[in-house]
């Protein structure tokens, strides 16, 4: 296993059916077979610690907002000669998203929302940031993939769901193009590096995606030495930068 001098840790934020799930877990192979030490945190409804699936939205968004913020200060307390490569999907950057998708939407309350933005964006977590990537779509191609391999047409829905349908996405898009605005514009967002990365073409190829995102944290951090080789001839290969 290779050591690290530091942890580092990278978020993949945005919408759902925008790729970060898949993206996240391509690098997350990768970098365990060759041996770095990866951890990895899944801050969504369908992989929580508490059985908190039948909260109302607003509170089920509060209840994933303090599991992560627990997570990412563990990180930043914890003491030892061992670190890791943190890969969070849906950290702290997507549940600010999130909250901003609901408050559109008027279902939290103006004064949850600053009050989850106060928590979410604290120094102390935001510093420990190295890298977000905030994936972004259309609500048509969104919609699109999340029905593609499933049993019932899109068409033939009763109930679409919380998040799933297309008032809401549009809200979410709205949210995540705000947010990324707003963590580059503001000096004292204190994230160190900020992408957005569109893939609302149906065809966009989420390995590609991948060795963009591998690109450029290979080349923010070189200390990390992170070199892909082909798996066919097993040379190094040099990523083509993926459309923003």
């Amino acid at each position: 296993m290779r050591q690290l001098d530091r942890n580092y840790i990278f978020e993949f934020a945005g919408m759902p059916q925008g790729g970060k799930t898949s993206v996240k877990e391509t690098l997350a192979h990768y970098l365990k077979r060759m041996e770095y030490p990866v951890v990895e945190f899944n801050g969504g409804s369908r992989y929580p610690r508490l059985p908190i699936y039948r909260m109302p939205i607003g509170e089920l968004n509060s209840a994933l907002a303090q599991n992560i913020e627990s997570f990412v200060l563990s990180i930043t307390e914890k003491q030892g000669p061992d670190h890791n490569i943190y890969l969070l999907d849906r950290g702290l950057i997507d549940r600010c998203i999130f909250t901003k998708a609901l408050a559109l939407d008027k279902k939290i309350s103006q004064e949850q929302e600053e009050r989850l933005y106060k928590s979410l964006t604290s120094p102390v977590l935001l510093d420990k940031l190295d890298g977000v990537f905030i994936f972004i779509t259309s609500p048509e191609t969104a919609l699109k993939r999340e029905y593609a391999s499933k049993l019932v047409e899109r068409k033939n829905v009763r109930f679409q769901g919380d998040a799933m349908n297309e008032h809401f996405l549009h809200e979410m898009r709205i949210a995540a193009d705000e947010w990324y605005t707003l963590l580059n514009t503001q000096t004292n967002s204190h994230v160190k590096y900020v992408e957005r990365i569109d893939t609302t073409p149906i065809e966009t190829d989420m390995k590609k995606v991948a060795e963009y995102v591998f690109d450029r944290i290979s080349k923010r951090f070189p200390e990390l030495g992170l070199e892909l080789i082909d798996a066919n001839s097993g040379s190094h290969t040099k990523m083509k930068p993926h459309r923003k």
